[in-house]
């Protein structure tokens, strides 16, 4: 059986095998199976399906739904996710790690990548009854501290942790994917600045060529002590609120840009991105401090608050990579959607999500990093 690329391919036949392969259906077999797409326009980097399914046999406990994540439509997607093996982190991710980190993730029944292309497909929990969060609306100070806080105990879980630090998966090559991340960063530059320039500062702009370089530092960074696994994508978008008796509980999903470096990248990303300004101008402190003393708790030492706030002003600076690399994805996809046929359709649909959200991380990373006067340590 080879790894589904379209609705089409998620039949009973295929899901029959799957679960078997997972170790979920010993006896019985699907026997339908009805593929719906789900969060049109909400990313780009895979196609998302909940498949409704019935069985026959000794299967009738089984979940009646699943979610399919398959690779993206869009070919130069594709060819983007197997050239930083991003789908290859995700799928070790739910097969190695998942387990023994302590944030809720859904279910992985069935993983696995392609062994000559790269990308991959996983066949996960249906969280159906949840609530899915948006990054453009943001959040309430209680959500975004539960979610700091749940962050803190993945990144202390993991604190200088030999495991993943010896994946080859996971560090192989760290220093060469910086310097071609630094090296498009540099490139993508002038195409964000022409994008945002009825609002973006000069002094941001003429500052982007130090950024890129400074992101091809990263790699050394994540060799010293005090780093952690990074989840690399934590926004609000990938976190999903379950209600279990009567308590909310954040689910946390999309691990394709799991990383190894300083911590602070997860929690810059996610208060500069996914809290509106005003938000995480007021309450900036307060979540660095919930944070900094979950770390404490989960038994991280010699990392003192002072320390977090220094890695914190750097790390706005590192997730303005999202952003950058966004604009040369909007415009690829603007392309795209001009043409005829699938990918085409598929361009089109997702084009509104994709400027509204490049539009408002743009503008509040942007805003994040001159609030802290990140700028100022690349002058140090």
């Amino acid at each position: 059986m080879s790894i589904p690329v379209s609705a089409q391919e998620l039949t009973p036949e295929w899901l029959t095998w799957a679960l078997r392969q997972g170790g979920r259906l010993a006896d019985g077999q699907v026997t339908s199976a009805s593929p719906e797409e789900i969060g049109v326009g909400k990313g780009f980097a895979s196609q998302l399906y909940r498949v409704k399914v019935e069985y026959s046999g000794n299967a009738e406990s089984l979940p009646a739904s699943f979610i399919a994540k398959l690779p993206p439509v869009l070919e130069f997607v594709r060819e983007l996710l197997a050239a930083f093996g991003l789908d290859r982190r995700e799928v070790h991710f739910y097969q190695e790690l998942a387990g023994p980190s302590p944030l809720r993730v859904p279910i992985c029944d069935w993983s696995a990548l392609h062994p000559e292309v790269g990308y991959g497909a996983l066949l996960l929990e249906d969280l159906h009854d949840a609530q899915v969060l948006d990054q453009i609306e943001s959040c309430s100070l209680e959500l975004a501290q539960q979610a700091v806080e749940d962050l803190a105990g993945f990144h202390a879980r993991w604190w200088d942790d030999p495991k993943p630090m010896g994946s080859e998966w996971l560090i192989g090559n760290m220093e060469e994917r910086y310097q071609a991340v630094a090296a498009l960063y540099g490139e993508r530059s002038q195409l964000f600045a022409k994008r945002n320039r009825e609002w973006l500062p000069s002094k941001f702009r003429d500052a982007m060529g130090s950024i890129a370089r400074l992101v091809g530092t990263l790699a050394r960074r994540a060799a010293e002590p005090g780093s952690t696994l990074v989840h690399g994508d934590f926004r609000l978008d990938n976190l999903i609120l379950e209600q279990v008796d009567g308590t909310a509980r954040i689910c946390f999903i999309d691990f394709q840009l799991l990383n190894w470096g300083s911590g602070a990248y997860d929690l810059a990303y996610f208060m500069g991105q996914s809290l509106k300004t005003k938000a995480r101008r007021e309450h900036q402190e307060l979540l660095l401090d919930a944070y900094h003393d979950k770390l404490l708790a989960g038994g991280v030492e010699g990392f003192s608050r002072t320390q977090l706030g220094a890695d914190y002003r750097e790390a706005l600076l590192a997730a303005t990579i999202i952003p950058v690399m966004l604009s040369q994805t909007l415009s690829d996809t603007e392309e795209t959607a001009k043409g005829e046929g699938e990918e085409a359709e598929a361009g089109a649909a997702q084009l509104p999500g994709l400027r509204r959200l490049f539009s408002t991380m743009s503008r509040r990373s942007v805003d994040a990093v001159l609030d802290n006067d990140a700028l100022g340590l690349l002058d140090d």
